[in-house]
């Protein structure tokens, strides 16, 4: 048994090796194709109903990162006070994200729960993204499982992004199990995974020692034509010896 155990994982490391030599010979072709590719600039279209964030509010987030903790909170305030002066998607998510770099992550979730529930409701997915992504920056991976499990309840059905960032959390925080429970769940409810769902996966197969569901994880993204990257490759070759 142990012998058999032994070729297999043999067999496995060197399917990996290949694999790695088939992703560096693609990767070198792509970026000589690239160089001779010609260059196209994207044309930017203004919105018939303004800038997506008012000059205002631009000018209070440029000043935010330059202001001392207790300055910047005090704004922070006023735009909580005052949530009516962002109408838009992007200025919400632009706050949010800007007091998640601020550590005011409290404050993003007030705005994020003032949003969809006051006088100028906005609430859909992007937000609700932001807020995980703010949450698992100061490691709060509770928080983001919270986060998570409240968004249908305020008409928001979590995307493939919402599970990545709630599976990346957990993963930082060692949480493997959770991890691999997450996974099941996206399936059951998306039914598809991206590069950023394997590459958590991955980690959190090497993190509780699941050699065998790591290494299929990475034959899986072969067949979808998702290439690994040196790293994961690294972690195959960890699980596999």
């Amino acid at each position: 048994m142990e012998l058999n155990r032994r070729r297999c994982k043999k067999r496995l490391f060197f399917s990996i090796f290949a694999a790695f030599l088939l992703h560096f010979t693609w990767t070198f072709a792509v970026i000589e194709t690239a160089k001779t590719a010609p260059e196209r600039k994207a044309r930017r279209r203004r919105s018939p109903e303004g800038p997506a964030i008012s000059v205002e509010n631009q000018g209070r987030l440029r000043s935010l990162p330059k202001l001392s903790k207790s300055e910047a909170l005090k704004v922070v305030k006023e735009v909580i006070q005052d949530p009516s002066t962002l109408r838009r998607v992007k200025e919400v998510q632009s706050f949010m994200t800007t007091f998640g770099k601020l550590e005011f992550w409290r404050e993003t979730l007030e705005l994020l729960d003032l949003k969809r529930t006051g006088e100028w409701p906005v609430g859909d997915i992007v937000l609700t993204n932001t807020a995980l992504s703010v949450c698992s920056q100061v490691g709060n991976w509770e928080l983001v499982l919270g986060l998570l499990d409240d968004a249908p309840k305020h008409s928001v059905s979590p995307d493939i992004i919402s599970y990545n960032l709630a599976m990346a959390a957990c993963c930082n925080s060692r949480q493997w199990e959770i991890v691999l429970q997450l996974l099941d769940d996206l399936q059951e409810v998306k039914g598809r995974k991206d590069f950023s769902t394997f590459n958590v996966t991955v980690h959190a197969c090497m993190q509780g020692g699941k050699w065998e569901s790591g290494i299929a994880h990475l034959n899986q993204m072969l067949t979808m034509e998702l290439q690994p990257t040196w790293t994961m490759y690294n972690l195959g070759i960890l699980l596999a010896g």
